[in-house]
């Protein structure tokens, strides 16, 4: 039965692989020809056959109202998993464009269709870059642009919220940014960070995912930044406890 189950995650893993880049090859020669906002539909397929192939469906927790979807905000949520993505596409109303490590743009397929889709990718290790593309970042929220980014800088283990790095509370100050917290529960149950295959033991199931209301930061300042970040640490780990 242990064999059977982990032929089964290898082929999983095979499956979303083919299924991603099918998915980028379609995608990324339509972005040259039309907006990337009327071929994204093509990334919420993606994200929805992922999941199916999974054996995964989410339970959204909370809508958000639709005055908050057409507004450049950021969304902030706790990473724990490879699962995170394709259900925060399917989730999350509109084009969405994430922050991630520099690294993941080098990915065949992959990075490519990140790069069309917008995607602010940060070289950790260059401080001035990010900060340059921050400044970058701000000037498309203004613009309409909405950013998905996980203030742990890094997954976690699903034990509880790790604490939150300053960058995206920095962006969302200076941006006067809605930020929407977005809580998601069970990924890391299904595909825990550092393995390579889907959990061997745990195979089909349901997601849990809340969307609070959009938190404005107008009033925030430098000198009360830290203490929103903790505020909002507090509240991600009551909701995660709730799920």
């Amino acid at each position: 039965m242990g064999a059977l189950r982990y032929l089964r995650a290898v082929i999983v893993t095979l499956v979303i692989i083919l299924w991603t880049l099918i998915m980028g090859l379609i995608f990324i020669p339509l972005t040259y020809f039309f907006p990337v906002s009327k071929v994204y539909f093509i990334v919420k397929c993606w994200a929805f056959g992922f999941l199916k192939i999974c054996g995964l469906k989410i339970e959204k927790i909370k809508e958000i109202k639709d005055s908050f979807q057409t507004q450049g905000q950021i969304f902030l949520f706790n990473h724990q998993s490879f699962i995170d993505i394709p259900a925060l596409v399917w989730a999350l109303p509109g084009v969405i464009q994430f922050v991630s490590k520099e690294e993941i743009l080098k990915l065949p397929i992959v990075g490519a269709t990140m790069k069309r889709v917008g995607t602010l990718a940060l070289p950790r290790r260059n401080l001035q870059r990010c900060i340059e593309l921050y400044k970058k970042a701000e000037l498309r929220i203004s613009a309409g642009e909405s950013f998905i980014i996980a203030p742990e800088g890094t997954r976690g283990d699903g034990a509880k919220i790790l604490d939150f790095k300053s960058g995206p509370f920095i962006l969302a100050l200076n941006a006067k940014a809605h930020i929407t917290p977005v809580i998601i529960k069970s990924t890391a149950v299904y595909w825990p960070k550092k393995h390579l295959i889907p959990c061997v033991e745990n195979w089909g199931g349901e997601l849990k995912l809340s969307l609070s209301e959009p938190i404005s930061t107008h009033s925030w300042t430098e000198e009360n930044r830290k203490s929103q970040m903790e505020t909002l640490k507090l509240d991600f780990q009551r909701t995660y406890n709730r799920l």
